[in-house]
């Protein structure tokens, strides 16, 4: 990709969409963001001139509460179970209990 150019160094966003039609000016993105066009293309800009918004994607509405917050953590649990046992070569007398310091710590 290389350092910007001096006509592209100051440009925004919004210069990457094409004004008529709202969507992704493809040429541009290909010339001038060529490793990150899969991930803007998967962005989609708004048709009518939205403001942008941070959004929590678990939810319908994109709202975050603690609900939600747990939901999220227990499905990402469930879909990576974790393991049980202790790491191989991982001694708790020796990394853990066993440490010289300071009788409080």
């Amino acid at each position: 990709m290389g350092p910007p150019t001096e006509q592209s160094q100051l440009m925004n966003v919004n210069q990457l969409i094409c004004p008529i039609m709202k969507t992704w000016d493809n040429e541009k993105l290909r010339r001038l963001l060529p490793s990150y066009e899969l991930e803007i293309l998967s962005i989609r800009p708004s048709r009518v001139g939205a403001r942008d918004r941070i959004a929590w994607l678990p939810t319908k509405l994109g709202e975050y509460s603690d609900k939600s917050g747990y939901h999220a953590v227990v499905d990402l649990q469930k879909q990576a179970p974790q393991s049980l046992d202790p790491p191989l070569g991982f001694d708790w007398n020796k990394e853990i209990w066993n440490k010289h310091c300071p009788p409080k710590v």
